[in-house]
């Protein structure tokens, strides 16, 4: 299902150079705009409305000692802490 999920998450706010109005590389940005200045291969600006967040079910194939990620061999307990900010970010 697809959600409106607002303005930008905190974290991501705090990782913007400037959001709302700021002026990142000398030039206004408008209100609702979201900029990351040191986004590679070039800085990357957009409105907030046409933004979207995309999360894959990383659970089962990623995190789970029985998903594809252990069957190759890897550590996926490690991982596993990434579960509990994804859950707030999708509340």
């Amino acid at each position: 299902a697809v959600r409106a999920l607002g303005p930008a998450p905190s974290t991501l706010k705090k990782a913007a150079k400037a959001v709302d109005g700021g002026s990142p590389m000398g030039r206004p940005v408008p209100k609702g705009t979201l900029t990351l200045p040191s986004a590679r291969p070039s800085p990357f600006v957009a409105p907030c409305a046409k933004l979207a967040l995309v999360m894959i079910d990383f659970q089962k194939d990623f995190l789970s000692p029985t998903g594809f990620a252990a069957s190759l061999g890897n550590d996926v307990t490690r991982l596993q802490s990434c579960i509990p900010p994804a859950e707030k970010l999708l509340a």
